[in-house]
């Protein structure tokens, strides 16, 4: 298990959203799971590299990464960085530059305000999956979401290092996978 899984799975357990050996994250009585987004792919000086996972929690109501894996795909971000505008990933694909699909990353909060409305952009734009990045240490899901795609929540602290290292015009320069094995 490398350091950052170690850190990421260490944050959730002291926030109580993890309970260490019973396979099952915890929050407020929702059935929250234990998610993955290791970096398959990413160039030399990107803020991230490709001996990372980052550790999250999936959301319920969508498609369960236990059915299948997403990726590797590209990770892309919104045009108001909270995901309700995603016209240049929506460009990008019309342009072929992500033939495969892509995976959505949106920062928390925002003027896209619940879970919700990020989902159901994300999945009109054509995303085979979101990545919410929370807006604070660690990771918690204190409301839910439904769609088609899967869903999860990664830390500020590792969302904020994948944020950066994006560059839309070159969408192929970073891959992620989400998915419930964090080998």
């Amino acid at each position: 298990m490398n350091k950052t899984l170690r850190r990421g799975l260490a944050g959730l357990a002291l926030a109580g959203l993890l309970v260490p050996g019973s396979g099952a994250a915890t929050a407020a009585s929702q059935d929250i799971r234990e998610a993955y987004v290791p970096i398959d792919k990413a160039p030399r000086k990107a803020k991230v590299d490709t001996s990372e996972t980052f550790a999250g929690l999936q959301f319920n109501g969508t498609r369960p990464l236990e059915v299948a894996p997403v990726g590797p795909l590209p990770p892309l971000l919104p045009d108001d960085e909270y995901g309700c505008d995603w016209s240049t990933a929506e460009q990008l694909q019309e342009e072929g530059k992500v033939p495969d699909g892509w995976i959505a990353v949106a920062r928390r909060e925002g003027t896209c305000f619940g879970f919700q409305d990020k989902l159901n952009a994300a999945t009109a734009a054509g995303a085979d999956g979101l990545v919410v990045v929370s807006n604070h240490r660690g990771v918690d899901v204190n409301g839910t979401a439904v769609a088609a795609i899967p869903a999860m929540l990664i830390s500020f602290e590792d969302g904020d290092r994948l944020i950066k290292s994006i560059k839309m015009r070159k969408p192929q320069r970073i891959e992620i996978t989400m998915t419930v094995n964090p080998e």
